[in-house]
């Protein structure tokens, strides 16, 4: 099974099972945990009742004030940064689910080079740098696809 092999509702689950493991490996003590884990909550709320609008996971990613891109430039630890920019890519795909499911193709810019293509590209980062193997990667697709 592969990413394409499912609907956007699930894909959208397979980017936050991923978010959510990546940030599993930072130590809640790190600053930025608790935004990134809001982030991800804000985008299984969206998932969940489509009461979240696309702007406001927008504004995780890219905003005057505290957002993810600032979280990733900011962060010394190059470790810690790759962690937050790969929850950035996730949060960042569900951002431009959300639009395709409102039917507004017109992406903010932070979302212009996002698509399944570039999602599958992270997987195979993730993979190919031993974050996850996989095995893992097919139990988090078939997770997608039955819950």
């Amino acid at each position: 099974m592969n990413l394409l092999d499912l609907c956007e509702q699930e894909k959208c689950k397979v980017a936050l099972f991923i978010a959510d493991m990546v940030l599993n490996s930072v130590e809640e003590q790190d600053l930025d945990y608790d935004y990134a884990k809001n982030a991800i909550k804000l985008c299984w709320d969206w998932m969940e009742n489509k009461k979240i609008s696309k702007i406001e996971i927008c504004e995780k990613i890219s905003s005057d004030g505290k957002c993810l891109a600032d979280i990733v430039l900011d962060e010394e630890d190059v470790e810690i940064a790759n962690k937050y920019g790969s929850i950035m890519t996730c949060i960042s795909y569900v951002a431009w689910q959300a639009y395709n499911y409102d039917e507004d193709y017109n992406y903010p810019q932070d979302l212009e080079c996002i698509d399944d293509e570039y999602f599958e590209e992270l997987i195979i980062q993730l993979i190919e740098e031993d974050f996850m193997t996989g095995d893992e990667y097919q139990r988090i697709l078939a997770s997608a696809k039955h819950k």
